[in-house]
């Protein structure tokens, strides 16, 4: 059945009220930030058509649906009255229906004025809605960018999980071999699904994919010269390319891949930024983490990649004297997106505390990109920020950025909270605290990471023990002036409390 706006399945679909200035204000900014962390978004005003048929067909084929919670009052249109609120918008309850019908994920999210109303809103809802209230609402703060990113990490977060809970029945009523529903029922439409394993082992896992597939794959999966005229004429045209396509994503992988191996025997780390790319072009990667050929490819691209940034911070290491050229290559290196050559420099440069500060806001920055936050655990850069508030105790600029990095390395990663635990970073956020009570940025920033990380249960522990509870207070009592000090403080010690 063709789609009717492409791609036909989505990330995200975003339902609003849309005579509610705030919600389509809203919804405008979630659209932008979530298409730029390259993610499949529908919103209405984007979309070629937008009608019933439209709108219920991207709701059912979202892996997440946000509900974005408003209600603007009555307004007067065309001599009418008109009521805003959102559940209240038989649209918005049709399409919040439909999502459930299909089983996608439903994530309520409200502006940051409306927090204290979400008991309203819930109360508002139908009965057969009411559930909505069993869901961690996210609150969204358009008045700054730090936060505004916070919530946005949260909303991708959301998504991730949503795609492990809610595609794994899909991938088990499709068949064993975890083919989606839909591009089984097109190769045995066409009669072609004995190939259905075999397109599987090379990645195709839903009907979109079937567009992917060229000469190179029909050839080694067996289709003979009639199957492959059969298949290339009777796919529905939402799955066939619109004009010449460029070279399969699959076929990049799989050619990636052996180059990958290739390079890796030689040992010649230098020329992989051209395979690293080819090997992480495939859009299944994003959608549905099972096509095994193409996660080997990009797993070893990543360890590939990963050697050869640490090859090259050694030898610009090697090349760099003073503070300046130090501080040069990480700026050079936060323009490439290295995090790698940015910890090490961190490394080679522990002892100087100009360097470590611009290290450590180089690493805030980056991990304010979504992909980067686990990054940057992985390859060591929370050890190395916590190193550097411990070495450099009285430094306000250290503090400050590493504070920073650490709030932005914690928001719902529990491996990272994990990691900030065990480098002794509660310990040192709280040291911190009291070595610069008068730092409002210092404080706002601490409790926010409180905050965060007191959702594992090992670091909730871990910071009530070290005492964090009379930091935070301290915190409050000192900038009774500072809205933003309040309000985190105040929601870390609801948290460290409950």
């Amino acid at each position: 059945m063709p789609t009717i706006n492409a791609p036909g399945r989505w990330d995200v679909f975003i339902s609003h009220s849309q005579r509610d200035a705030n919600a389509t204000t809203l919804a405008e900014g979630i659209f932008a930030s979530l298409k730029e962390r390259g993610l499949d978004v529908w919103l209405d005003v984007k979309m070629n058509k937008r009608d019933v048929a439209a709108m219920e067909e991207g709701a059912k084929n979202a892996t997440m649906v946000i509900a974005i919670v408003t209600d603007g009052g009555i307004i007067r249109v065309d001599k009418d009255d008109v009521d805003t609120a959102f559940f209240r918008r038989d649209f918005c309850l049709k399409e919040l229906r439909w999502a459930k019908s299909a089983g996608a994920a439903i994530q309520p999210v409200i502006r940051v004025e409306d927090k204290k109303r979400v008991g309203e809103f819930i109360a508002s809802a139908p009965d057969d809605l009411k559930d909505v209230g069993e869901v961690d609402w996210v609150d969204l703060n358009r008045g700054a960018v730090q936060y505004w990113n916070v919530g946005m990490d949260i909303l991708v977060q959301r998504l991730e999980e949503a795609r492990k809970r809610v595609r794994q029945p899909a991938q088990e009523a499709a068949g064993k071999n975890g083919m989606r529903a839909d591009a089984l029922a097109l190769l045995e439409e066409m009669h072609l699904d004995k190939y259905a394993d075999a397109l599987f082992k090379e990645g195709v896992v839903t009907a979109t994919d079937l567009s992917l597939v060229d000469d190179e794959i029909m050839d080694d999966v067996g289709f003979s010269k009639l199957e492959k005229k059969k298949f290339l004429k009777h796919r529905p045209s939402s799955a066939r390319p619109t004009s010449r396509a460029p070279e399969s994503d699959i076929s990049t992988v799989r050619r990636g891949q052996a180059a990958i191996d290739s390079f890796k025997a030689r040992g010649n780390w230098r020329k992989l930024a051209n395979v690293r790319d080819a090997a992480t072009r495939l859009h299944i990667l994003s959608v549905d983490a099972t096509a095994g050929r193409a996660v080997t490819a990009r797993e070893k691209a990543k360890e590939i990649e990963s050697y050869r940034q640490q090859a090259m911070a050694r030898e610009s290491a090697k090349t760099s004297t003073g503070r300046k050229a130090a501080i040069e290559s990480i700026k050079e290196a936060e323009g490439r997106n290295n995090v790698h050559a940015i910890i090490e420099t961190m490394k080679l440069n522990a002892a100087d505390a100009d360097v470590q500060e611009q290290a450590c806001r180089a690493l805030w920055y980056l991990s304010n990109r979504y992909e980067n936050v686990s990054r940057i655990g992985q390859a060591g850069g929370i050890e190395a920020v916590v190193s550097a508030m411990k070495r450099h105790q009285d430094h306000a600029g250290v503090q400050e950025s590493a504070c920073g990095a650490v709030c932005s390395l914690s928001v719902n990663n529990d491996e990272n909270q994990s990691r900030i635990g065990q480098a002794g970073g509660i310990e040192a956020l709280i040291s911190t605290m009291k070595r610069h009570e008068n730092h409002a940025g210092v404080q706002e920033r601490a409790c926010l990471v409180f905050y965060f990380i007191s959702r594992n249960a090992e670091c909730k522990r871990r910071a009530i023990d070290a005492g964090a509870i009379p930091a935070i207070e301290a915190a409050k009592r000192n900038h009774p002036n500072d809205d933003e000090v309040q309000t985190e403080a105040a929601r870390a010690l609801g948290r460290l409390g409950s």
